[in-house]
């Protein structure tokens, strides 16, 4: 005879859900639906606190997720910016070394100064991006 109550037999996806979801075996699965005969109440308030507390877990270990995927966005657009001022003065330092005039007296110096800077600062901040996405030890 079966343990499942006959009132209530839930779909094997949803056993397989929750046994996937909560990482737990059936016989607790089918305990937390209802649907295992010999439970008692205090066995079913376990199984809720329990329960509970996994559903607690996910939603932290989601909010952790989110944060970390903002950071990424972050650092992704000052990654971007950064290559551009990057793109923007070395253009410039370009020109000048062609002969253009200069705005300021040491204008190629300051665009040497600022490229040093910059590379410097790109480095940390794709540093920080891989660390950060997992992606430290690929290269």
């Amino acid at each position: 005879m079966s343990r499942f109550r006959k009132e209530f037999l839930p779909p094997a996806r949803s056993v397989s859900f929750v046994m996937v979801r909560d990482d737990i075996p059936f016989r607790i699965a089918a305990q937390h639906l209802g649907a295992w005969q010999d439970v008692s109440g205090e066995q079913r308030a376990e199984l809720t606190r329990q329960m509970a507390k996994k559903k607690k877990e996910r939603e932290q270990l989601a909010k952790v997720k989110e944060v970390e995927r903002i950071k990424l966005l972050e650092l992704r657009d000052e990654i971007h910016f950064l290559a551009a001022i990057q793109r923007e003065t070395s253009e410039r330092l370009r020109q000048l070394l062609q002969g253009a005039e200069a705005v300021c007296e040491d204008e190629a110096e300051r665009c040497w100064d600022v490229l040093s800077l910059v590379l410097d600062d790109l480095r940390l901040t794709e540093d920080e991006y891989m660390n950060l996405a997992g992606l430290d030890g690929a290269a």
